[in-house]
This record gives structure tokens, C-alpha cells and sequence, in this order.
């Protein structure tokens, strides 16, 4: 009887686990839609943030990527673009941004599909133990003519 219990109580916590990977949206969710920022900054066409999942350019306009330091976490690293002869970065102003906000500006040079990602990861004080994972944000990015 006591086996049984135990197994029982087991299997539900088990059961109970889920697995999550950052940036994965629920199926449950609508699917994210792009968009233009309402309120572009000065020499951008498109901002975007961590919040934001899928963005459409077109060729020539400028895309930058604000990226906020979550909670007890590491400045996001620089983002990058996984193919620059669609989407080229270009001067950014980082030297602008306040402490834990990192960003990343682009332009958008021919037509097609590209991610941009960074990775952050947890912010440990020296001396304690410190879990060891990393966050990555992936913006994917439709560029249109």
C-alpha cells in the first residue's frame, strides 16, 4: 500500500514537469504579428524589444533592437544577425542606452529571412553558488522588397 502511494504521489509530480524554452510562445497564444513601432526613433524605421517575436522590414529601412536586462540576469549580449547580406548591422547608440539595456541596429539590404539573436544569461555575485544556464532572444525578421 505504501509503494503504491508513493509511486502514485510520483507519478503526478512527474507528470506535473513541463519543459519551457525562452522565446517559445504557447500554442495556445496568437501567433505574434509584425509591426512598425508607433513611435520610431530618430533615424529608425522599426523598434522592437524583447517582447517583440516577429518583425517585417523592407529593404532599406532601419530596424533597433532594445533589449532590457531581465531581473538578476546579465546584460543581453550584442545582437547579431545570422545572415548580414540580408540584414546588415550598422552604427548603433549603445553609447546612449542606460545600464542593463543593450541594443542592437540594423538595415534591412535585400529581401529575405533572417533571426536575430543575444544571450544572456544569470548575474552571480562572487563567491556564491551560481546556477549555470543562458537565455536566448531570437527576433525573426522578414525583409521584404
Amino acid at each position: 500500500m505504501k509503494k503504491a502511494l508513493v509511486t502514485a504521489l510520483l507519478a503526478v509530480v512527474l507528470s506535473a514537469c513541463g519543459s519551457y524554452r525562452a522565446g517559445q510562445v504557447p500554442a495556445t497564444s496568437p501567433s505574434p504579428s509584425p509591426h512598425t513601432s508607433a513611435s520610431p526613433v530618430a533615424g529608425f524605421d522599426v523598434v522592437v524589444s524583447e517582447k517583440d517575436q516577429v518583425v517585417q522590414v523592407h529593404v532599406g529601412q532601419r530596424l533597433l533592437v532594445v533589449l532590457h536586462a531581465p531581473a538578476n540576469m546579465r546584460p543581453w549580449s550584442h545582437p547579431a544577425s545570422s545572415d548580414r547580406a540580408i540584414l546588415t548591422p550598422v552604427v548603433d547608440p549603445a553609447a546612449m542606452t542606460p545600464l542593463g539595456v543593450t541594443v542592437g541596429a540594423f538595415q534591412a539590404v535585400a529581401p529575405g529571412e533572417v533571426q536575430v539573436i543575444a544571450i544572456t544569461g544569470v548575474n552571480c555575485l562572487a563567491g556564491q553558488a551560481c546556477p549555470m544556464f543562458a537565455v536566448e532572444y531570437t527576433l525573426r525578421v522578414s525583409v521584404t522588397q
